[in-house]
């Protein structure tokens, strides 16, 4: 897999904020090297636990409709479909509250009913493949896992109690709805992929065994490609992120994956049906000398934190020590790699809106790079 992830959905309480109109041309100029697109319908409202008053139904209608707007307006239209590239489809994310509750129960209270989710996403799937007809079977290769980590039991559980028992994970809310959804994926005939976080924040270790949890020690996977959140963020207080950097390295050549120091985690591996590889993460802050909003606007210490300045200002190095640590396994098959390139302006943008002296690479656009990297 070579895949990309875009953004899609153009209505709903979150506005037009990743819109659907991507054209035709737009798809035929991304790179060749691009086998998949994941497609994300994050555009359209988040689902909400408690909703009694059918909001979550018409998030439900707005993605489908988005889904489908895309892969037969658009998509079909391309000349991405006529080479062969496949489609995994997202279900739209959620809002980790009560709407029966307010304060600190409502995310407790949703982290607990978190199984509850299932149908809500299984109807999403049915509208989708309502909407697609013919399409669902001739295009679509899977569906994609779009929480992107293990929550825990409650809010306030700390260490150890987040981390997910190796023999018996479906004792976790979100484990069980994993596994929930890889049945039901799996009886479609289609494969499930996943981008989860690797560890960062207060508990790097824990998050990274629940990935190993999930991935050595259950066949919920089909793919599974880790972020390492090293490109925006240097370090956290959990350290320096470039050690997430290696953790994947080593989790990639040991078919298992592992902490930051190349230990297995909840090993050994049992079940060997997910591939694993990394989730590569660019930005238009990537071409910029000095630092830019989305506006073009000139960012400088006097408006922002130094500590985010300073983070900003490194994500092209830091891109590049991402190539450095995988551009080894672009060619063997069984690693997968994906793209978060971000929303659709990031994907394509070529900042000729920017003066020459702001720009590192003039009328280089993000897919450019992202095809660089896939012909290693």
């Amino acid at each position: 897999m070579r895949a990309v992830l875009i953004y899609i959905g153009n209505s709903g309480t979150n506005g037009p904020k990743y819109p659907a109109h991507y054209t035709p041309y737009e798809l035929n100029v991304l790179p060749e090297s691009i086998d998949t697109l994941i497609i994300a319908p994050l555009g359209d409202g988040e689902y909400i636990y408690g909703d009694t008053t059918g909001y979550n139904s018409g998030v439900t209608s707005r993605a489908a409709e988005s889904v489908r707007y895309f892969v037969q307006n658009v998509f079909k239209a391309s000349t991405m479909a006529a080479r062969g590239v496949k489609l995994h489809i997202g279900y739209p994310g959620i809002d980790i509250r009560d709407s029966k509750t307010t304060g600190d129960n409502r995310r407790a209270h949703s982290l607990k009913g978190m199984q509850n989710y299932y149908g809500i996403f299984v109807n999403f799937y049915k509208a989708v493949q309502t909407n697609l007809g013919t399409d669902w079977t001739d295009y679509v290769e899977g569906c994609y896992n779009t929480i992107e980590t293990v929550y825990p039991k409650a809010d306030r559980d700390v260490s150890a109690a987040r981390k997910l028992a190796a023999a018996n994970s479906a004792r976790n809310p979100t484990a069980s709805l994993f596994g929930q959804l890889s049945t039901y994926v799996h009886g479609l005939g289609k494969k499930f992929s996943w981008a989860p976080y690797y560890g960062y924040g207060r508990f790097p270790a824990e998050i990274i065994w629940n990935i190993g949890v999930l991935v050595n020690r259950t066949n919920y996977f089909d793919f599974c490609m880790m972020q390492p959140h090293y490109y925006f963020h240097a370090s956290d207080e959990s350290g320096n992120l470039a050690s997430n950097l290696t953790g994947i390295r080593y989790s990639i050549v040991k078919n298992a994956i592992t902490y930051r120091d190349g230990v297995v985690a909840a090993g050994p591996r049992t079940h060997t049906l997910c591939k694993i590889g990394v989730d590569m993460e660019i930005s238009s802050v990537f071409h910029r000398n000095g630092v830019y909003d989305s506006n073009g606007v000139r960012i400088t210490e006097a408006t922002v934190p130094a500590n985010k300045y300073g983070q900003l200002a490194g994500c092209r190095h830091r891109y590049y020590e991402y190539e450095a640590t995988f551009k080894d396994f672009v060619k063997d098959p069984d690693v997968p790699f994906m793209f978060y390139a971000g929303a659709r302006g990031e994907l394509l943008s070529d900042l000729r809106g920017q003066t020459d002296s702001q720009l590192v690479q003039p009328q280089s656009a993000i897919y450019q790079v992202i095809g660089d990297f896939y012909s290693h």
